[in-house]
């Protein structure tokens, strides 16, 4: 029975306004993201190498490169996405997914 409203309890919480937004965000960050990596890796891999960079930002990283969605990536963008790429967490998860490391 405590299983079951604990379950219940997350299911709520993962349906809130703010936990959509943020996957919406999230979700942008990492089409910006992919689209600056389309110039090293092909597409399936650029949408891994991205997704392993967005796992590393903050939500506040994630909706500064969201607000870059459906431009180029500018200066900053790219500074951004280098720094993410520097992270250990970030390089551990490139790597464990088979992909040389970031150069953006």
């Amino acid at each position: 029975m405590r299983a079951a409203a604990a379950l219940a309890g997350l299911a709520l919480t993962a349906c809130s306004p703010q936990a959509l937004a943020t996957d919406v965000t999230r979700a942008a960050a990492r089409n910006v993201v992919a689209n600056a990596l389309g110039v090293q890796y092909p597409s399936a891999q650029s949408e891994l190498a991205a997704t392993c960079l967005v796992q590393a930002a903050t939500d506040d990283e994630a909706a500064a490169l969201a607000r870059d969605i459906g431009v180029r990536p500018g200066t900053v963008t790219m500074d951004n996405i280098r720094a993410l790429a520097a992270r250990p967490a970030a390089q551990d998860c490139v790597a464990a997914r088979g992909l040389p490391p970031v150069a953006a």
